[in-house]
C-alpha cells in the first residue's frame, strides 16, 4: 500500500474538527488508519479559533471577525507611539527621546539593534496555454475563456456544462477560498445542466476529453464527454453527451507547479459545439 502522508494530514484533521469527509476522500480511509498506527502524539494549532462542529469552512470564515489573531509581528521604535498622543510635540519628543536615548547608549552597553525580518515577497501570476486538441480544420469562432481578473490563489472550484450529442456550452467557476469568480459563458445558450464540484481542499489537474472525428474530416473531432482528475488522483464522474466516443485525450500540465484555471480552443455556431480545446494554466511566482 502506498501511503500519502499528505492525504493522511488533511484526513485526520478534519476528523480532529468534525469536518465531514467527501465520498472521494473516504477511499483514502484505510491507508489514513495505518499512518495513524505510527503516530505517537498529535497536536493540533490554529490561528483564530478552532473550525466549526458543522463541518462547514464557511462557518469558519463568518466568525474570523469575532476571533481575530495576529498571524505575524513587527517590532518599531517606542517613538510612533508619540504620532497618538494629542496635542503633543511629536518632533520635539522625538528629538529629546533619541537625545537621552544616545546618551545612555553611549555610557552604558546597548545591545545592537537586530534588523527586521524583511517582508514576505509577493506572488505574481504567470499565464500560459496548452496544446490545443484539434482537427484539421477548427471551428471558425475562438474563445479563451481567460477575462484577465484571474488572480494568485485561484483555483477552479465548478465546471458547467450543457450536453446534446456532443458539449455544446460550458462555464468555469473559479474560486479563491473566500470568493468565487465566474469565467465567461462558452458556447450555445444550451442550459448548463451538469455540473462537476472540485472537492475541498483539492483542484483539478486533468481533464480526459472524449472526442470522435467528424466523418467528412473538415472539422475537429466533436468533444463528446469531459472527466476531471484531481490534484490528488480523485477521478470524477464521466459527464458525456448522447455521441459514441471513439478517441481519448488526456490533457495535464507538463509540471506540478502549474494550475489549471481555464480552457481556449474554438467553437463552431453552425454545428453548435466545442470543436477544439486546449488548457489554460496558472504558475504563482515570487513578484520581482
Amino acid at each position: 500500500m502506498k501511503l500519502d502522508l499528505n492525504i493522511a494530514a488533511q484526513m485526520q484533521f478534519m476528523s480532529m474538527v468534525h469536518i465531514s469527509m467527501s465520498e472521494e476522500y473516504k477511499q483514502y480511509i484505510n491507508q489514513t488508519k495505518v499512518i495513524n498506527t505510527k503516530v505517537e502524539s498529535t497536536q493540533l494549532s490554529t490561528i483564530g479559533g478552532l473550525p466549526p462542529s458543522s463541518g462547514n469552512w464557511n462557518d469558519w470564515v463568518n466568525t474570523v471577525k469575532g476571533n481575530l489573531a495576529p498571524i505575524s509581528y513587527k517590532l518599531t521604535a517606542v517613538i510612533v507611539l508619540f504620532n497618538y498622543i494629542p496635542g503633543l510635540d511629536v518632533a520635539g519628543a522625538v528629538n529629546s527621546f533619541l537625545t537621552f536615548f544616545n546618551f545612555y547608549c553611549a555610557h552604558n552597553p546597548c545591545p545592537p539593534i537586530t534588523p527586521d525580518r524583511p517582508d514576505p515577497k509577493e506572488l505574481t501570476a504567470v499565464f500560459s496555454l496548452g496544446p490545443e486538441y484539434q482537427g484539421p480544420k477548427p471551428g471558425p469562432v475562438k474563445f479563451n475563456t481567460d477575462d484577465g481578473q484571474i488572480s494568485v490563489g485561484m483555483r477552479m472550484s465548478k465546471f458547467l456544462m450543457g450536453f446534446n450529442n456532443h458539449l455544446e456550452a460550458f462555464q468555469i467557476i473559479l474560486s479563491d477560498g473566500i470568493r468565487e469568480h465566474a469565467l465567461p459563458h462558452i458556447g450555445d445558450t444550451h442550459s448548463l445542466g451538469k455540473q462537476y464540484v472540485v472537492p475541498e481542499g483539492d483542484e483539478v489537474f486533468c481533464i480526459t476529453l472524449g472526442v470522435r472525428p467528424v466523418e467528412n474530416a473538415t472539422a475537429f473531432h466533436r468533444l463528446l464527454s469531459v472527466q476531471f482528475k484531481t490534484r490528488l488522483g480523485v477521478e470524477s464522474q464521466v459527464f458525456a453527451g448522447s455521441g459514441t466516443v471513439t478517441e481519448y485525450h488526456v490533457a495535464c500540465p507538463e509540471s506540478q507547479d502549474f494550475h489549471v484555471v481555464g480552457l481556449h480552443g474554438t467553437y463552431n455556431n453552425s454545428a453548435h459545439g466545442i470543436d477544439s480545446v486546449g488548457l489554460n494554466f496558472m504558475k504563482e511566482i515570487i513578484k520581482p
